[in-house]
């Protein structure tokens, strides 16, 4: 998501409890990885018909412009690039947690707020406003 430009914030996948964006696809072309809990898309089967995107109450997932499948964050398989990225850089804004972690103190199911809470972590505390 940019919030201006210049800046882009992620919209990361809650990891539901009952995952309605891998239930609500009509030719099962997302499933959930054991390891990480995180949504895998199977390119070879998605066509882009939008249904889990709109299933989806993160709003977490998106069409890729150009190849016209499903995205969503597969967390790297385990070790996100953009956490590493993020603290080595020195924000430590994002951090790595088990899908059965305390989900409502990591994740919003408000995007929005959760953008607010990461941009707070990487202006230092400032009250941010997000732009319309």
């Amino acid at each position: 998501m940019e919030l201006f430009p210049g800046v882009n914030i992620p919209v990361l996948c809650s990891q539901c409890s009952d995952y309605p964006c891998v239930k609500s696809c009509p030719i099962n072309a997302l499933s959930v990885d054991d390891k990480t809990g995180a949504v895998i898309v199977d390119e070879s089967k998605c066509d882009g018909c939008g249904v889990c995107i709109v299933s989806c109450p993160a709003k977490a997932l998106k069409l890729h412009p150009a190849k016209r499948k499903v995205i969503v964050c597969d967390l790297c398989g385990g070790s996100p690039r953009c956490v590493e990225v993020c603290n080595s850089l020195g924000f430590n804004a994002l951090r790595l947690v088990t899908k059965y972690a305390d989900i409502a103190k990591a994740y919003a199911t408000d995007p929005l707020k959760f953008h607010e809470l990461i941009m707070e972590k990487l202006m230092g505390g400032q009250h941010v406003r997000l732009l319309e």
